[in-house]
């Protein structure tokens, strides 16, 4: 129901998106931390789940159209591809920008991914740097209260 653009808008299934990769990444970083060196995944593993959830969510989201019992009410989803993964690749990049002498591989590769799916025309970039800001905004704000 939160992903379908037929109703809500398409800027607000993009920052619910947006919230949950973010939920994601930082789940994915505070276990990583958590472990003991030794124990820690490998770069590669962290790379290789990162691009599997930005996958999960194209093919899940677009399955829905196809497959699911939403078919049957209207659910509609206009997200892109080069939407769900530059906003997966900028919700990993915050999370894990905290330590990057020790993710400077996973930063790498999600530079790559941000610059592959940059949004294309100026009005679309804004729209993407605003949701990531107010979400960035409401979370600082969150944390905040929590002190």
């Amino acid at each position: 129901m939160f992903l379908d653009t037929d109703l809500n808008s398409l800027t607000t299934v993009l920052s619910n998106l947006y919230e949950l990769f973010s939920i994601a990444a930082d789940r994915m970083y505070n276990y990583a931390k958590s472990l003991p060196r030794g124990k820690q995944p490998k770069q590669k593993i962290m790379i290789d789940t990162i691009r599997d959830v930005m996958r999960l969510a194209f093919v899940l989201m677009k399955s829905k159209l196809k497959h699911g019992k939403l078919r049957a009410v209207n659910y509609q989803n206009s997200v892109s591809k080069a939407q769900i993964n530059w906003l997966a690749a900028t919700a990993f990049q915050r999370a894990l920008k905290k330590r990057q002498s020790v993710y400077g591989i996973i930063l790498a590769y999600l530079d790559k991914c941000l610059s592959s799916s940059q949004p294309k025309s100026t009005a679309e970039k804004a729209r993407m740097q605003r949701i990531i800001r107010t979400n960035w905004t409401k979370k600082s704000l969150e944390m905040n209260r929590a002190i």
